[in-house]
């Protein structure tokens, strides 16, 4: 049973957590704060009774920058963003795992909310700041169940913000049209616009392709440095493949004549100005890809898995373009109705 007594000194107050239980060591803990003292208390309670105690006293040896560098260093691939990650080592990375409570979490969020990136001028977009909780929560599970340095995720009792409806942007016929003529004038250029907009593979993905992971015979190419961290093939047919087939080669598939990686952001905005097109960004290739396939009748589902998405949800932003499945649906019930 835990008991707190309070302490009085000269210039602050103390509280005294004294937890006994039989068949266990004594523990024993001041804080300052008295909320946090019964926090505490109730915490190695809980860990005690599910013979987890060890998690809550590993939980105060580390510190959320140690827990950083060490996912840093054993991860291959690691899923959370390291420029996200700096800014959380920056902001709490020198409190104890321990320290680290939803309601300081949910403090880090507001300062989230109401300051920009380092970037942008304009604040951050509550799409933004839940990827930073999201990566954050990345490294708590792991410290969780794999590092053995904590016994839960605090944040997981972190609200996430609601999110505006994901953007769909994709290029008409016309559009289309105007910008391969312009992106024709820089080979490279085509072959990854096209390649974007036949796949709905992103940028990143596109720029860590090697030539190793294309196999021309199936069409197909393995994509292994995801956005979810998992490998997923993308189509690899038609125009583009037959280009690329007229220069393979070894290590990756778009770099530039000196072996760097291809720098395709200022290319890509020239042939869209030049083309006339606005409101346009790379990414918005994945978004037209997607779009395609939807307006030519295949599924959510199937979207769903040519894009790598985890979840449905996110397929769902392009289920108004599925006319041709929506009407094939309408003919079989009406057939079934009408004409049985």
């Amino acid at each position: 049973m835990a008991t707190i007594t309070t302490r009085h000194g000269k210039t602050k107050t103390s509280y005294l957590v004294a937890i006994r239980k039989r068949g266990h060591k004594p523990v024993n803990k001041t804080f300052t704060r008295k909320s946090d003292a019964q926090r505490w208390a109730r915490q190695v309670e809980s860990a005690i009774e599910r013979g987890e105690y060890g998690l809550i006293s590993e939980a105060e040896k580390h510190t959320l920058t140690e827990l950083i560098d060490h996912y840093l260093e054993i991860e291959q691939n690691p899923t959370a963003r390291e420029s996200v990650l700096e800014w959380w080592r920056d902001e709490i990375g020198h409190m104890k795992l321990s320290q680290i409570t939803p309601s300081l979490l949910s403090e880090c969020k507001t300062k989230l909310m109401n300051t920009s990136g380092v970037k942008r001028v304009e604040k951050r977009s509550t799409g933004t700041v839940n990827r930073y909780l999201a990566y954050l929560s990345i490294l708590f599970t792991k410290a969780a169940k794999e590092y053995q340095w904590l016994d839960r995720n605090p944040v997981r009792n972190v609200s996430k913000l609601k999110e505006p409806p994901g953007r769909v942007r994709f290029l008409d016929n016309q559009e289309r049209a105007a910008l391969l003529s312009e992106c024709k004038k820089d080979p490279m250029l085509y072959e990854f616009v096209v390649l974007a907009l036949t796949s709905g593979a992103r940028a990143g993905e596109l720029l860590h392709l090697g030539w190793s992971d294309i196999d021309f015979k199936h069409g197909i190419a393995i994509v292994h440095d995801t956005k979810n961290g998992e490998t997923r093939s993308i189509p690899i047919c038609g125009e583009v493949a037959e280009l690329l087939k007229q220069r393979r080669g070894i290590g990756l598939v778009f770099t530039s004549a000196t072996g760097k990686t291809f720098e395709y952001s200022k290319a890509f905005t020239r042939a869209l100005k030049a083309a006339g097109v606005e409101d346009f960004r790379f990414h918005d290739c994945r978004h037209s890809a997607a779009s395609y396939m939807a307006q030519n009748g295949m599924t959510l589902l199937e979207i769903a898995h040519v894009l790598g998405h985890k979840s449905i949800t996110m397929t769902q932003r392009y289920s108004h373009l599925c006319t041709e499945t929506v009407t094939r649906a309408g003919d079989l019930l009406n057939k079934k109705l009408f004409e049985s």
